[in-house]
């Protein structure tokens, strides 16, 4: 939540001097979807403080991207280095 409102003053001003970009329809759809799942995200954070601990909650929501990872590795996608170690997996060792 925090990132978004730390640059939303920078989108802002790049809609005001360069206007809408023309996107496809494929795009505005990736948009949307990409908004409507960050709203889910920060609603599901929200939630999940009454279940559990805020160090829970906050662990559960970051491992995102390291099971991201993993799913990548489980159907055989190829998993580059720096995406493994960003991720965390190297982060560990």
């Amino acid at each position: 939540q925090g990132t978004a409102l730390l640059l939303a003053p920078f989108a802002i001003r790049e809609l005001v001097v360069s206007g809408i970009p023309p996107l496809s329809i494929a795009q505005w759809g990736t948009f949307l979807l990409a908004a409507a799942s960050y709203s889910v995200l920060c609603v599901a954070f929200a939630m999940s403080i009454q279940f559990t601990t805020v160090s829970n909650a906050t662990i559960l929501t970051n491992s995102q991207s390291i099971l991201l990872v993993a799913g990548k590795m489980l159907v055989g996608h190829q998993v580059v280095f720096l995406e493994a170690s960003r991720h965390g997996y190297l982060q560990y060792i």
